[in-house]
């Protein structure tokens, strides 16, 4: 399903670059309606909020301090980000929409893993497309809030962890679903295989192969408790050749097989 959607969106997107070429509209916002709009907003006594609030807010996300982004969002509540929808639901959930995708990149700069937080920021805000009500959509600002603050917290410092292996981890991350080897990701991130390898160890004494194997029993782990999957499915799904395979090294690594860590997760 995802493989057509995206198949459906870059025919979409090169049909819009087309159109783009031969058609040269005069622009969607001109300059009066910009000054309409500022006079408007005036007599309604609607300010936005100073840009520095703004700035503040996303700094502490990227910090990681919790209770000070709570208190810089409760002093964004008292101004406007402007009228962006006429009905009062749809400004509430492009407001909801704007919060989360601000915080996902203030994390990213914070430490967080970018893909991590790109599918964090993804699922947020297909939540928001299934919600309604005001005070549903601030839980949700809310919520996101919390978990991108604890993730900067989670995150490795960077000065003191390789980047070429944050690097790997990302790329390893991204294609759990696939094989993968020491030489294919070494040369994704323009090193060596013997120097990805050494390097690696140093921080994951584990080494490369194993770290590989761990994280799609983690993700696999996951699946089991929370979906309905087959477990053949699961398997493809994180990497594995086949089944027989799956559960031998999730057997070692947990202590059961799949079947029965989804029975005793679910209990």
């Amino acid at each position: 399903m995802s493989i057509v959607f995206f198949l459906i969106l870059s025919l979409s997107c090169d049909k819009i670059f087309r159109m783009d070429k031969n058609l040269r509209k005069p622009r969607i916002v001109r300059e009066d309606m910009l000054q309409t709009y500022r006079l408007e907003n005036a007599e309604r006594g609607l300010v936005h909020f100073p840009y520095e609030l703004e700035d503040k807010f996303l700094a502490a996300i990227s910090e990681g301090k919790g209770e000070e982004a709570r208190q810089l969002i409760r002093e964004v509540l008292q101004f406007s980000m402007g009228v962006v929808s006429y009905s009062a639901e749809k400004q509430g959930e492009y407001q909801a929409v704007v919060a989360v995708s601000m915080m996902a990149r203030a994390a990213i700069r914070g430490g967080m893993d970018a893909y991590r937080s790109y599918d964090m920021s993804d699922l947020y805000l297909q939540r928001i497309s299934r919600t309604s009500g005001i005070e549903n959509f601030w839980a949700i600002i809310y919520d996101a809030l919390d978990a991108f603050v604890s993730e900067v917290k989670e995150a490795p410092d960077i000065c003191t962890s390789s980047a070429h292996v944050l690097r790997a981890k990302q790329y390893i991350g991204m294609r759990l679903n696939s094989p993968l080897t020491l030489e294919e990701v070494s040369a994704e991130i323009g090193i060596s295989p013997t120097y990805l390898s050494t390097i690696f160890k140093e921080i994951e004494p584990t080494g490369f192969k194993e770290y590989v194997i761990r994280q799609r029993i983690e993700v696999a782990k996951n699946l089991l408790t929370y979906s309905d999957a087959d477990i053949g499915i699961i398997a493809a799904r994180v990497g594995f050749c086949s089944q027989s395979h799956f559960g031998k090294m999730f057997r070692l690594r947990t202590g059961m097989t799949p079947f029965k860590y989804r029975q005793a997760t679910r209990k």
